[in-house]
Formats: structure tokens, sequence, C-alpha cells
């Protein structure tokens, strides 16, 4: 991976906003700071995490992904939070994305044989980034 400048992902969707011509007023006074939380969970956890995430007053963002080595498919909520409330957020998240042991299909060549062997692994749980949020705007 290329060493780069930190770039904040929110910073270039608001320059691609302006430049669009919808640039208006910051949403965030000085004073307050916000945090974008990215949670890999897995599909069985998806829609209870989403709907807990809800019902603690979050907006949810779902992304269908994948995973590069199971080669599974995997779900990625975006959720915005204020710093004060990226604690309470979590709490849901580690209620909700629960780990279990499954078998999947893994390619010969990672394991050596020539037909594909069945593997148990642990999957489920959550991968959790928390970054900074540059600027937050909600057009109407």
């Amino acid at each position: 991976m290329v060493n780069a400048p930190k770039t904040h992902l929110l910073g270039i969707a608001h320059e691609i906003i302006a430049a669009a011509g919808f640039d208006s007023q910051p949403a965030l006074p000085k004073h307050t700071t916000m945090k974008m939380i990215m949670a890999i969970v897995q599909p069985d956890d998806a829609l209870r995490t989403s709907q807990m995430l809800n019902e603690a007053g979050f907006r949810v963002t779902r992304m269908a992904t994948q995973g590069a080595w199971l080669r599974r498919e995997n779900v990625t909520l975006l959720v915005g939070v204020n710093d004060d409330q990226v604690a309470e957020a979590l709490r849901v998240l580690r209620q909700t994305a629960q780990r279990r042991m499954t078998y999947v299909n893994v390619p010969g060549e990672m394991t050596g044989a020539y037909s594909p062997q069945p593997l148990e692994v642990e999957v489920g749980g959550a991968t959790i980034f928390v970054l900074d949020v540059e600027r937050f705007e909600r057009l109407s």
C-alpha cells in the first residue's frame, strides 16, 4: 500500500457536492465533532444489527461487500454519530454481531489438495473502523 497523505473520505465527498453546486452552510457547528463508524458484519447479523442501531436512534447505511480470504459476502454498515454517541453505537454492535463456527469450501490451492475441502472457521463478530468526519451535510 502506498503511503498517501491523510485523506478524509467525507472531505472528498464535500468537494464533489460543492463542485456540483449543492454546497450550503456547514451542518455542524464548530464545537460539534462527528465520527463515521464503518462496521463490517456477517449477513446473518446485518438486519438485526441495523434494526437495533435504528431503535437506539442511529441512522444506518447498508452496503453489500465481500471478504477477500473466504470470498464470502458480508455487509458494511455506515453510521454517522456525534463523538459522545460512539460508545453507545459500539455497545449495540458488540451486542448484535455474534461469532459462530461454520464450514466453508476452501479452494484446493489453499489446502494443497486437488479438490475443495470443507474447513471449519470462525465467522461473525465485526470489524469496526471509527473515522473522524471533517464535514457533514444533509441535503434535502
